[in-house]
C-alpha cells in the first residue's frame, strides 16, 4: 500500500527511508500518521523490515522531525544500536541534502584560477 501525496511535487532534495517501528504491528498507524507531515511525498510498508519506507524532501524535512512525528502519534522508532547509528547517519546525509538543495553555485573549487588568484 502506498500513498502518493502530491504527483506532480518536484522535491528540492528526495530522499528514501526505511523506518523501523519499534512494535512491527503499529506500522499502520505510523503511516497515517507520517502522511499528515509536510515533506512527506510517499508512505509503504515495508513488513520484510519490520516498518515503513517513506520518501520525503530533505530540503523541507528531516529526520529527526520523522522521528518527533511518530513519537508524538506514540509509534516511537526501535533503538538498537544499529539504528542509532543509521539515525545519526541519516540527520548528517538531510543536513548535507538540504545544504546542497539550498546551494546556488557549483562546487566550492569548480575554477582554481579564483583559489590561486589572490597569491600573485
Amino acid at each position: 500500500m502506498t500513498d502518493r501525496r502530491n504527483e506532480a511535487h518536484r522535491a528540492g532534495a528526495p530522499v528514501r527511508r526505511i523506518l523501523r517501528v519499534a512494535q512491527p504491528a503499529d506500522a499502520g498507524r505510523a503511516a497515517e500518521a507520517l502522511r499528515q507531515v509536510p515533506g512527506v511525498i510517499e508512505v509503504g510498508m515495508a513488513p520484510a523490515a519490520g516498518g515503513l519506507r517513506v520518501t520525503y524532501d530533505a530540503a523541507v524535512l528531516d529526520f529527526e522531525a520523522l522521528m518527533r512525528a511518530l513519537e508524538q502519534a506514540g509509534v516511537p522508532l526501535r533503538r538498537r544500536r544499529f539504528d542509532r547509528i543509521k539515525a545519526a547517519w541519516y540527520g548528517y546525509l538531510d543536513h548535507n541534502a538540504r545544504s546542497n538543495a539550498a546551494s546556488t553555485g557549483g562546487a566550492c573549487c569548480g575554477d582554481p584560477k579564483d583559489i590561486y588568484a589572490s597569491r600573485r
